[in-house]
C-alpha cells in the first residue's frame, strides 16, 4: 500500500509536471488541482470551498484569478 494520501498521484500522473519540473511550477499544479476538484465537490459553493479548504474569501479569488479558474465546475477541464 503507499503511504500517498488519498488522491495525491506521482507527478507523471493526471497530466502533472515531469519530475525535471521546478518545485514552484509542481506546486502551483498541485494547488490549482486541489482547488478545481474542491470547486467540483462544492459544485461551485464558494463558502463550502473556502471551509473546506480553510481560505479566507480573498485568498481564494486571488488564487483562482491565478489559476485560471471560475465557480463553473464545468469549466476550468
Amino acid at each position: 500500500l503507499s503511504s500517498r494520501p488519498e488522491g495525491v498521484f506521482p507527478p507523471a500522473a493526471s497530466g502533472a509536471p515531469d519530475l525535471g519540473t521546478p518545485l514552484s511550477e509542481q506546486v502551483q499544479h498541485f494547488e490549482r488541482q486541489i482547488i478545481k476538484d474542491a470547486i467540483k465537490r462544492h459544485q461551485g459553493n464558494m463558502k463550502e470551498v473556502m471551509e473546506e479548504l480553510s481560505l479566507p474569501r480573498r485568498t481564494l479569488n486571488e488564487k483562482m484569478a491565478k489559476f485560471g479558474l471560475s465557480r463553473n465546475p464545468a469549466g476550468d477541464e
